[in-house]
């Protein structure tokens, strides 16, 4: 039956410029940037853009805008970072409960069914409280702190312009301790109205985009992939169609990787990221021609030279960077388990971090040609390192026993990058 209320138009507010998934009463499915909420006397209708289509068959198409009327949507799925917004907090149950704009609303539930999954929060908005909610978790978050968020990985080839994007992006960068970048590790403090965060950034550099790929696909990277919430491939603006043939080639390997490790349910935040060009002229391209080349390998493209806000009021350059992050899901399934040894090494933050920083470790010596084949004498001092790394590891568990938890986290998370960086 075809619903007469429409979409909240709080709800329509609160989500607009965010990716959201809708599926409509033909049973097609939606998922797109939210542009507006037009607000009708019967109906809050949506408008969105850079669509990908999912047909009942499962067929998949992609549109470049679309225009729908509330009464049309039969599920609405919001934003994951929406979930700790004030309309979805308890009000008891006197009331409409969430704060809806008008009546009672035609959302209750959603599903997850287009190919990049969505994740997704799924508020019961029938006059529904969360105590009665099966998601009534989720509604006592407000200003969630998340202890232990996945990462970023941020990539590109050498002299990319990684490092300076870092800087303006989080106001700091690591200090190269090589002539490569790869390895390095950074930290971002990030706070919105819904979470604060600090977010581990990795750091790896793309000589060779095969021999890359060659090695994130092996099963015993899906550890270190399944880790991340978001990827940032910076690139500089290409001169000559080579260059333009390495940044497909670079995209379609981190797609394959994802695709790899997580099917197509990737949740992942990833951006490709344009640095500027001190060859002129360049390779001439259309930013709408960019923006539909990074979307062939799901990629958003971002010009980071943009200042301000486009002709549809969007966020633009780094700007758009650091929205894009703060709109990504980053709590990972350690921050979903409320058991475990929360005052031990084990389990906690810093081992997970250097469990991950060790996975990357071991891929990175591959890639630079440290493999099982050089050798028995090989073997033995790699063994004799991993030793070495783990009695240290010991020490740093030893060192933080008499802290308080949040010191001897900061502590431990601190030690034991530093400590991989010696190897």
């Amino acid at each position: 039956m075809t619903s007469t209320i429409g979409i909240p138009i709080k709800l329509l507010n609160e989500a607009a410029g965010h990716i959201v998934t809708l599926e409509i009463t033909s049973g097609e499915v939606y998922r797109g940037k939210l542009i507006e909420g037009l607000h009708s006397e019967d109906n809050m209708n949506v408008q969105l853009k850079d669509i990908t289509v999912t047909a009942r068959d499962g067929r998949v198409s992609h549109l470049e805008q679309v225009y729908i009327r509330g009464s049309h949507v039969r599920y609405f799925i919001v934003p994951d970072m929406l979930r700790n917004a004030p309309m979805f907090r308890s009000r008891g149950t006197r009331g409409r409960g969430v704060g809806l704009a008008r009546g009672r609303a035609t959302v209750n539930r959603a599903r997850a069914s287009t190919r990049g999954g969505g994740g997704g929060f799924y508020p019961t908005l029938n006059g529904e409280t969360p105590e009665n909610s099966a998601t009534r978790h989720f509604f006592h978050r407000h200003n969630m702190d998340i202890k232990n968020p996945r990462r970023i990985l941020a990539i590109g080839a050498p002299e990319a312009g990684v490092l300076p994007l870092l800087k303006e992006l989080t106001g700091s960068a690591p200090e190269p301790t090589s002539e490569t970048t790869a390895g390095l590790t950074h930290e971002w403090r990030l706070e919105t109205k819904y979470y604060t965060a600090t977010l581990p950034i990795w750091i790896d550099e793309l000589a060779n985009v095969a021999e890359w790929r060659t090695e994130f696909t092996k099963p015993e990277a899906r550890e270190v992939v399944t880790a991340l919430g978001a990827w940032i491939y910076c690139f500089k603006k290409p001169v000559e169609t080579k260059d333009l043939d390495v940044i497909k080639e670079t995209m379609q390997a981190v797609s394959d990787v994802i695709e790899r490790a997580c099917g197509y349910g990737g949740d992942m935040v990833c951006l490709a990221v344009a640095m500027p060009q001190s060859i002129t002229p360049y390779l001439e391209k259309s930013h709408e021609e960019w923006e539909e080349l990074a979307m062939d390998y799901g990629f958003e493209y971002v010009d980071s030279e943009k200042k301000g806000k486009n002709e549809f009021g969007e966020a633009t350059g780094v700007h758009r960077v650091r929205e894009a992050l703060e709109a990504g899901e980053w709590e990972s399934m350690a921050d979903l388990d409320m058991g475990g040894d929360e005052d031990g090494f084990e389990g906690s933050f810093a081992a997970e971090e250097a469990e991950m920083n060790m996975e990357l470790f071991g891929m990175k010596g591959a890639l630079a040609g440290f493999d099982d084949d050089e050798g028995p004498e090989s073997g033995d001092k790699e063994v004799e390192e991993l030793e070495v790394m783990m009695q240290k590891m010991v020490a740093i568990k030893e060192m933080g026993e008499g802290m308080e938890e949040a010191e001897r986290k900061r502590f431990a998370a601190k030690a034991v990058n530093d400590l991989l960086k010696d190897y």
